[in-house]
């Protein structure tokens, strides 16, 4: 195959591998209002007995809710985006709890 051939094929693919990975980086139950406000990011896989009763996936042994811990260690002196990043702490920025898989 000649090299325009496979360059243009590349710019058809390439950007599809990109959306495929990107379009569920959080459930939709986690950005919801509730959730946001919440901080839990903690969804029900198949709540059995009503909402919040299975979240995680935790009934069949796939996760569990729980606090979410974050990197406490100081940036370097370079880092000139101290408490305006929000990658800062990821993701207590957004979520103090969030699912553990199993």
């Amino acid at each position: 195959m000649s090299a325009p051939k496979l360059l243009s094929l590349g710019c058809i693919f390439f950007p599809l591998l990109l959306f495929q990975q990107a379009r569920a980086q959080f459930p939709r139950e986690c950005v919801s209002v509730e959730a946001l406000r919440s901080g839990m990011c903690c969804p029900d896989l198949s709540p059995v007995s009503g909402p919040g009763t299975d979240r995680c996936g935790s009934s069949s042994g796939r996760g569990r809710c729980e606090a979410v811990t974050a990197d406490s260690r100081p940036h370097s002196p370079q880092y000139p985006h101290d408490g305006r990043d929000d990658r800062e702490v990821w993701p207590l920025r957004f979520f103090n709890r969030t699912c553990h898989c199993n």
